[in-house]
């Protein structure tokens, strides 16, 4: 909490793929929109203080929120139901099919070039976890 006690700016590329993110999940597991919005914002303060979406000394996270490809890769493989309605309006038709085609490279790239991708991942991550306030 510390980091997030402090003064952050979230960029605009972040903050749109927040509010989408927010949009897909908003409901699920009793958490709101703006929860959503609230811990993805955080998250992306404590994980790259929103300066940079490849993880430092080298590691495999991707995105302002860190996603590892391992991570997507499961959540989408093994937490599919998480990927609804609201996933498919956002992302297409076929989205979560093609999603669990990718590799690790190709989450990586899409983890690292597309925000929206990175805080669904995130967001999903924290929906799959159960968190709690």
């Amino acid at each position: 909490r510390v980091v997030t006690s402090k003064p952050y700016n979230v960029p605009a590329d972040a903050e749109r793929a927040i509010q989408i993110a927010a949009e897909i999940f908003a409901g699920d597991e009793g958490k709101t929109r703006e929860q959503i919005v609230e811990y993805l914002r955080h998250t992306g303060a404590v994980e790259s203080g929103y300066t940079t979406k490849v993880q430092r000394g080298g590691g495999p996270a991707r995105s302002y929120w860190q996603v590892e490809p391992a991570t997507a890769m499961d959540l989408v493989k093994n937490s599919a139901p998480l990927f609804g309605k609201k996933f498919h309006a956002r992302f297409g038709a076929e989205a979560l099919k093609q999603a669990q085609t990718f590799d690790m490279k190709k989450w990586s790239l899409g983890l690292e070039k597309y925000p929206e991708l990175g805080a669904t991942m995130a967001a999903a991550k924290w929906i799959a976890s159960g968190w709690n306030d």
